[in-house]
Formats: C-alpha cells, structure tokens, sequence
C-alpha cells in the first residue's frame, strides 16, 4: 500500500483544492469538479527542471519550478473553470413608500359634511392603498 500526502488550500479563489502526490504527479483536485488536474513537477535528476500542466489547452503548459509559480498556475485554471455564481440580492431590498392625504371629511370634522360623501372618499382611499400595496408600495395614511 502507498501512502500519498494531501495538501489542502484553506484560502483565497483556492479555497478547497487539494494537491496530492501520486506517481511522481501532482493531482489538483478542485471542489467544484470531479476530475483532477496533473502537472509534471521537476525531475530530480535536472533534465526537467520547469513544472508541467497536462490540461489540455493550456496557454503555456510549461512554468517556473517553485510554488509561486504552481499555485499562480492552478489558480489561474481554478479562475477560468470556475461556476459563476448568481448575483447577490439584498435581503431587504429598499421599499417605495408614499403619503395618501387623509380624509378630508373624516368622522371628527366640523365642516358638516354628509355620511355619504365622507363614505365614498374613504373607499377611494382604501382601494388605492390596496392598488399600491399589491405593486409592493408601501403606504402612510
């Protein structure tokens, strides 16, 4: 049985990714992907003295043999593979909110006016605070 070590990154756009040795490779696994990534790391006997990305399509496949240069590579994978999330929406989004004038004739005027007219008046302001509400406006009375 082999025992590989597991490097995890806790940090950064990395946040998640594990680099394992196995086989002279270094698998990068990422967290939101199921397959793993392998780059050539250098040789210890000097005839490949820079790392290797074995992805295909990679821009430049070939790069500096020290781990700056590694996680600025896988990072720069990690940012073109990565799922673009959604926007953030505000949990309390910013309401509209308007004043209705009051009831010019309201039970307690002393203006004398008829039962009636006060009535209609009321039942016009009531369905248009109903109107607006339903339009998500708030509404002072």
């Amino acid at each position: 049985m082999k025992i590989t070590q597991l490097y995890r990154i806790e940090e950064g756009n990395l946040a998640g990714t594990e680099i394992e040795i196995a086989l002279g490779l270094l698998l990068v696994k990422y967290p939101h992907r199921n397959t793993k990534d392998a780059y050539v790391p250098p040789m210890k006997d000097r005839k490949t003295n820079t790392y290797h990305c074995c992805q295909d399509n990679c821009q430049q496949p070939d790069f500096a043999a020290n781990m700056d240069a590694l996680l600025a590579h896988i990072e720069l994978h990690a940012g073109r593979l990565f799922k673009k999330l959604k926007p953030v929406t505000k949990t309390n989004p910013a309401k509209i909110i308007v004043a209705l004038p009051p009831n010019p004739w309201a039970e307690n005027d002393n203006r004398g006016a008829n039962p009636d007219r006060r009535v209609v008046v009321q039942l016009y302001i009531d369905s248009l605070q109903t109107v607006l509400r339903k339009q998500g406006i708030g509404v002072i009375a």
